[in-house]
């Protein structure tokens, strides 16, 4: 076994969540027993099995981008959520991957670590509360029975992937089509056309079947004459599954659901017990909808739908008292419904609150209507064993026969404050030991500048009083602790001004960033007379001078250091963006920088192997990048195909390098002007004619 096989396998069996190694073909190399766990395999089933075939085949795509992304675009780490099928019951299991790549000592993508958390509990039960909120919307806005059972299986159709859905209903003793049906795309009107002149008695056919025994049912392959009556416009429809589920009540079945599944989203796991659940709660409301007209603001509502909800919802009328209290509430409160039912909603509000809110409902009372109706809100509840707790609220308010009536949605959300206490105090905490260690670095580097300075000039003192008693060799070693000496100032006047960043305020004024960009290739030209500068249209910006003098040098600079030829182009230019903002970019024809090091080179000392970087320090982009996100904007280095070589072919038919470009982009908080457009006839190359205007003359 390869050290770095061995390495990723240790840390998978010793890892408490559920994690596997992964191959650059996608093979599991090795999981541990929580992943096996939860995918219900035996002990060793994974390894070796394609991590493709583990997943619902709707997030294959998405599970292949990531693959791609780690092993061949060699990112560091990708995390996706995706749903896998597990091998003993086929049940769907959301899992969070967090997948980490490991490279062997050349550097190159070798394996890489998943792990894995369990979200198939939360998202069943985040899938749950918005299935039933969203039903519990629609079909309190429905006008009639007709729209409530439109909305209700469209709503079904979308939130199960079901292409088709239509209603049956009793009448003289046989099922009849009801006029509300729905479908999610084309191709269906031959199966509807089938199904509007059928007449079925119990126990005939689907649903005449489903009517006589008041369960659900499904058909498989229902392509298949002796299987299904409508076999035919089925198939042409493309339809795998069919199913059917009834409403029912205590006086028996009111109305019949049917849907369709296409081919492609046929044999999802659960799929009928979803809808059967979700159905079995649309009794009352339809029985109270075809007796009352008004099931927007029935009690029947609440207590059939919102039990099943995880939430608490909860009602109360004009004068605040309780009319519904789902199981949810009962969880949350610790209150039984039969407890608080009738008494006023304050039960559930701390003392020192109760007064602002009778005030509120008074007033709501007088105008007939909520400010807080449609919207969220975080308040303190109260729990019945007297602790408080922090709440999130979604309320609305109608008016039926009983009069005005209020509702409310009602989360507990403890965990997730003090989750975001957790994290406050976290970057509090980052914040404090950022700043303590900006200042050690700025005080020990400016400690070390005047030793520096003194070894400098006694070196110098040694070379010309003692060089001829030291001989070659002993200058050669004077030479070399010179140059060691040397690149330590240059790296302590770079510490010197990371630390800086940010600290020394200056007065904002406007600043050419023209003529600023001249004055930098002016510096740069002066040591390297071969290279070309090309400036752009650049902006007037308001805004501290130095900050940008140093971003522009810096940018500069790197790419004449390290662009790795005499004859190099460096270009400058900009461009507004839509919101306000501009991006700067700074291009080069030169060697270019590898896709897995262009996030690397904006780290502290980090610098690339090779002869051009040996001279540097490494803190160049660093000290960009925290020029540019302090001003609220963002750097990042572009693919190959973005660098001035990829469009400047070099003279005598040489091949170009495809170069470097530096894309900065600044938010629209930084106030900028732009000069009037150049006309068809001036130039764009404005620094390289003037440069080459100065070399005539010389």
């Amino acid at each position: 076994m390869p050290p770095g096989e061995f390495r990723s396998v240790t840390i998978v069996e010793r890892a408490v969540a559920p994690a596997c190694v992964l191959a650059p073909n996608g093979l599991v190399v090795a999981a541990n027993s929580q992943l096996e766990a939860l995918f219900g395999a035996r002990s060793g089933g994974l390894a070796g099995r394609p991590l493709l075939s583990l997943l619902y085949p709707p997030d294959v795509k998405r599970a292949k981008g990531v693959l791609a992304a780690v092993f061949a675009d060699g990112l560091d780490r990708q995390q996706v959520d995706q749903r896998c099928v597990r091998l003993d019951d086929q049940q769907v299991v959301w899992g969070a991957w967090d997948l980490s790549l490991v490279r062997d000592l050349r550097g190159r993508p070798e394996f890489a670590i998943a792990m894995v958390r369990d979200l198939t509990e939360a998202r069943q039960a985040e899938q749950e509360r918005r299935f039933f909120e969203f039903m519990l919307k629609v079909i309190g806005e429905a006008e009639d029975s007709d729209a409530m059972l439109a909305a209700a299986i469209q709503t079904i159709c979308h939130f199960t992937r079901c292409a088709m859905g239509q209603v049956w209903l009793p009448a003289s003793g046989g099922l009849v089509c009801s006029p509300s049906w729905y479908a999610g795309w084309y191709g269906f009107d031959q199966l509807r056309a089938a199904s509007e002149p059928r007449r079925y008695a119990r126990g005939e056919g689907l649903p005449g079947l489903v009517w006589a025994r008041g369960e659900p049912a499904l058909v498989r392959d229902a392509q298949e004459r002796e299987r299904f009556d409508r076999a035919l416009p089925a198939g042409k429809a493309g339809v795998r599954d069919a199913l059917a589920v009834p409403i029912t009540t205590s006086s028996g079945v009111l109305a019949v659901l049917e849907f369709f599944v296409s081919s492609d989203r046929a044999a999802e796991p659960g799929r009928l017990e979803r809808i059967a659940r979700v159905v079995g709660e649309l009794g009352p409301l339809f029985e109270r909808r075809l007796s009352e007209e008004a099931l927007r603001a029935s009690e029947e509502r609440f207590r059939g739908v919102t039990n099943a909800a995880t939430d608490a919802i909860v009602s109360a009328d004009a004068e605040g008292r309780l009319r519904s209290w789902n199981r949810g509430a009962e969880r949350m409160f610790g209150w039984r419904a039969d407890e608080v039912l009738g008494s006023p909603l304050t039960v559930i509000v701390p003392e020192r609150l109760r007064a602002a809110h009778e005030a509120g409902i008074a007033r709501v009372r007088s105008t007939g209507s909520s400010k807080l109706a449609g919207t969220v809100v975080e308040l303190t509840a109260l729990h019945k064993d007297g602790h408080e707790f922090p709440v999130e609220l979604s309320i609305g308010a109608w008016s039926d026969a009983d009069g005005l009536t209020f509702s409310g949605i009602i989360r507990d959300i403890t965990e997730r404050k003090k989750a975001q206490e957790a994290l406050a105090g976290a970057n509090r905490e980052l914040e404090r030991t950022n700043a303590e260690l900006e200042t050690l670095v700025y005080s020990a580097s400016h400690d070390l500048k005047s030793p520096m300075v003194s070894l400098l000039g006694y070196l110098e003192y040694l070379k010309v009083d003692y060089g001829d008693l030291l001989g070659e060799e002993g200058n050669r070693y004077v030479e070399r602790i010179s140059g060691c000496t040397l690149y330590m100032q240059r790296l302590i006047h770079d510490l010197i001004d990371l630390s800086r960043v940010g600290h020394l305020t200056a007065e904002a004024v406007e600043v050419d960033l023209a003529d600023l960009a001249r004055a930098v290739f002016d510096e740069a030209a002066a040591t390297n007379p071969a290279m070309t500068f090309k400036l752009g249209r650049l902006p007037v910006v308001t805004a501290d001078p130095t900050s940008f003098r140093q971003l522009l040098t810096n940018l500069v600079q790197n790419a004449v250091q390290h662009g790795g030829r005499p004859d190099l182009q460096v270009a400058v230019d900009s461009m507004p963006r839509a919101d306000g903002g501009f991006e700067l970019t700074v291009r080069d024809d030169g060697q270019g920088i590898p896709v897995e090091h262009r996030e690397r080179v904006f780290g502290v000392f980090e610098r690339l192997d090779g002869h051009t970087t040996s001279g540097g320090t490494g803190m160049g982009l660093a000290i960009c990048r925290k020029i540019v996100e302090l001003l609220g904007g963002s750097i990042a280095i572009q693919g190959d195909d973005q660098g001035l070589g990829a469009t400047a072919p070099r003279a005598g038919g040489a091949t170009a390098r495809r170069g470097t470009a530096v894309r900065v982009v600044l938010p629209g908080t930084l106030p900028a002007s732009w000069p009037l457009p150049q006309g068809p006839g001036a130039p764009r190359e404005t620094g390289a004619l003037l440069l080459r205007e100065r070399r005539a003359l010389a």
